[in-house]
């Protein structure tokens, strides 16, 4: 998870888009709180809460 996020490259950026719509609330909520303890105010996190 965390080397995606560090500097997420294009095709980081569309993994993520495209395992977003599969991810239930459960799993948003565990990747926000790694995504919180590593990198605080990463971009995905507006879109993981959504």
């Amino acid at each position: 998870m965390t080397s995606k996020a560090k500097a997420p490259r294009p095709k980081d950026q569309a993994d993520f888009d495209g395992v977003l719509p599969l991810l239930g609330r459960a799993r948003r909520e565990v990747l926000s709180g790694g995504l919180e303890l590593v990198h605080p105010g990463h971009p995905w996190l507006a879109k993981l809460a959504e």
